[in-house]
C-alpha cells in the first residue's frame, strides 16, 4: 500500500497544484493532496472466502468480482467508504499480494500508520446486533485488531447488516494530523511523562486532546473491557516503553498464525522486527522482547509469570505471561526502573543501567543478595493433581530482612542446604508510586534466581514461576552496590 499511497499522493500534488491559483505554498498544496486522496479501512474478522488481491489484480472493476462469499462485504465496505466521501478504500484481503514476501513485511512494518492516517476505519462486526452486544464480539480478541482499535483517528462501527450501531457520524473520533512515524509525533516518547501527565490532578480532558464528547462514555466502557487504560484509549502514541502494557492487553488474545502474536505488536511498539513465518511463536516473541529492552529503560517487562523463553530465562515464551502477574499490583502511571538501586554512596561510579546481550547471556546489574531460609509451609499446596505440579512457601531472609516468596514446583523440592548455596535473589529495581501529598514510594521488585558456579563467569537462571508475597523497603535494600551479572 505504501509504495500506491506515495505514487498517488504525487500524482495529485500535481493535479492540485495544476487546480490552484498560482503562488501557493507547499503547505497548501499538500492539504489539497491529501482531501483528494483520502481513503477509508476496514477492520474485521476474516472469512473463509475473502476478496483476495489475485482477484482485484483479474478484474478491476468491483461490480464485475466473480460472486463469491467476501464480494458482498466488500463492495458493502467501498458503500460505505463513499458516504465519507473517501475516493480509496483500503482492506487488507485485497490489498497485499500475500505472494510477495517483500510486502508482507512492509505492511507488517507500515500497518499501524495506515491505519492512523486512514480519513475514517469502519470497524465490521460479523455477529454484534445493537450497542448492547457490541464489547462482546469476537472483534475484541483477535490481536490483530488491538492495535486496529488504537490507531485510527476516527472509528465506525457496523453491524453484521452494514448498519451503523450507534447514532452520529463517528463512534470515535481521535483528532489529529497524519502521521508517518513515531519520530513525527510530539505527543509522547513512550516514557514515564506520558503516564504521569494523565496520573496527576492536571490531566487533560478528552476536550483538551481533540476528542469528542460522545466518544468519552463509549471509551470507557471499552477500557473497562480490555484493561486498555482510558488514557491510551484517547490517544496511543507508539513506543518501546509502553511494551509491558502492550503484552499485557495481547495476552488475553489470539491470532490464527502463532507467530501473528509478536509480529501484530510492530506497530504499536514502533519497531523494526522482519516477519519470520515459521520461525514459531516463541522464537518471534523473543525477538520482540529484546528489541524493547534494548530500546526502553523500564525494567516491568521482566514482570511475568509463566514459561520461560528457550533462548534467556528472564524472558516468557508467551505474552500469556504478563497476564498471570500477581505480586504487583501496577498502576497506570507506574514505570520499573533501575535508579534507586544506586543509592549507596560509591554506587554511582559503577553506575550502568544498559542491557546488553552476550555469549554469556542477558548482561545486567542488579541488587544481589543471599538467600536464608527461615521455615516453610508444610506439606506443599498441590496445584495439579496429573503432573505433580505443587507450590511451596518459604520465608526467607537475605541481609537479615524478611520476605517470603512462592515456588511452583514439579517433584521433590530442594533442600535447605541447596537453596542457601544455590539460590540468589535479584532486585532489578523499584517502582516509583507518587502518593496524594506529592512525595513518592519507591516499591521493590525482585527475582529468584539460581546461580551456576561451575562456570565462569557464574551464570544465573531465574525461576520463572516465583513470586514474592512480601519483600523490604527499599532504602534497606540499597546498602551494597550492585553488581554485573550474567543471565541465561
Amino acid at each position: 500500500m505504501s509504495h500506491v499511497i506515495e505514487l498517488v499522493y504525487g500524482t495529485m500534488a500535481h493535479e492540485a497544484r495544476a487546480k490552484l491559483p498560482h503562488g501557493l505554498g507547499h503547505a497548501e498544496v499538500l492539504a489539497s493532496a491529501q482531501d483528494l486522496t483520502k481513503y477509508a479501512i476496514l477492520s474485521h474478522r476474516w472469512d473463509m472466502d475473502e476478496v483476495v488481491y489475485s482477484d482485484l489484480k483479474r478484474q478491476q472493476n468491483s461490480a464485475r468480482l466473480r460472486p463469491k462469499g467476501g464480494t458482498m462485504k466488500f463492495r458493502k465496505f467501498c458503500e460505505r467508504a463513499r458516504e465519507y466521501n473517501c475516493r480509496y478504500v483500503w482492506i487488507d484481503t485485497a490489498c497485499i499480494n500475500r505472494e510477495s514476501s517483500a510486502e508482507i513485511d512492509e505492511s507488517i512494518r507500515s500497518m499501524f500508520y495506515w491505519y492512523r492516517n486512514a480519513e475514517v476505519c469502519f470497524v465490521y462486526f460479523t455477529e454484534a446486533f445493537g450497542e448492547d452486544l457490541l464489547l462482546h464480539d469476537p472483534w475484541f480478541t483477535r490481536g490483530w485488531t488491538l492495535q486496529e482499535l488504537l490507531a485510527p483517528r476516527r472509528v465506525v462501527f457496523l453491524d453484521r447488516t452494514w448498519s451503523k450501531i450507534m447514532p452520529g457520524t463517528y463512534d470515535i473520533e481521535r483528532t489529529a494530523s497524519r502521521e508517518t512515524s513515531a519520530s513525527a509525533v510530539d505527543f509522547d516518547d513512550g516514557d514515564a511523562d506520558f503516564d504521569e501527565s494523565y496520573g496527576g490532578a492536571e490531566s487533560p480532558s478528552p476536550s483538551d486532546l481533540g476528542i469528542a464528547e460522545t466518544s468519552v462514555e463509549f471509551l470507557r466502557k471499552i477500557a473497562g473491557l480490555s484493561g486498555i487504560e482510558f488514557a491510551h484509549l484517547l490517544r496511543y502514541t507508539p513506543g518501546p516503553g509502553h511494551a509491558r502494557k502492550v503484552f499485557t492487553w495481547i495476552s488475553k488474545r489470539q491470532t490464527t498464525r502463532s507467530e501473528d502474536m509478536a509480529y501484530c505488536l510492530v506497530g504499536l511498539l514502533d519497531l523494526q522486527l522482519a516477519p519470520a513465518y515459521g520461525e514459531g511463536l516463541d522464537r518471534a516473541f523473543y525477538r520482540l522482547q529484546v528489541e524493547c529492552a534494548q530500546r526502553t529503560d523500564d525494567r516491568s517487562m521482566f514482570l511475568w509469570t509463566g514459561s520461560r523463553s528457550p533462548w534467556n530465562s528472564m524472558f516468557p515464551s508467551h505474552p500469556s505471561a504478563f497476564g498471570n502477574i500477581s505480586q504487583v499490583t501496577f498502576h497506570p502511571d507506574d514505570v520499573l526502573t533501575a535508579d534507586s538501586l544506586f543509592g549507596a554512596a560509591d554506587a554511582w561510579t559503577v553506575y550502568d543501567p544498559s542491557l546488553n546481550f552476550t555469549n554469556c547471556g542477558l548482561r545486567m546489574m542488579v541488587s544481589l543478595h543471599d538467600v536464608l531460609v527461615a521455615e516453610t509451609d508444610w506439606p506443599p499446596t498441590p496445584l495439579d493433581g496429573e503432573t505433580g505440579d505443587s507450590a511451596q512457601r518459604y520465608r526467607i531472609s537475605f541481609d537479615n530482612l524478611p520476605a517470603a516468596v512462592v515456588l511452583k514446583w514439579k517433584g521433590e523440592f530442594p533442600d535447605r542446604s541447596t537453596i542457601e548455596m544455590k539460590w540468589k535473589i535479584g532486585v532489578i529495581g523499584s517502582i516509583k508510586r507518587r502518593k496524594p501529598s506529592g512525595s513518592h514510594d519507591e516499591l521493590p521488585v525482585a527475582v529468584l534466581l539460581r546461580v551456576d558456579r561451575m562456570r565462569w563467569p557464574p551464570r544465573y537462571r531465574r525461576f520463572t514461576s516465583a513470586e514474592f508475597e512480601s519483600l523490604p523497603p527499599m532504602p534497606n535494600l540499597t546498602g551494597r552496590p550492585p553488581q554485573t551479572i550474567f543471565i541465561e
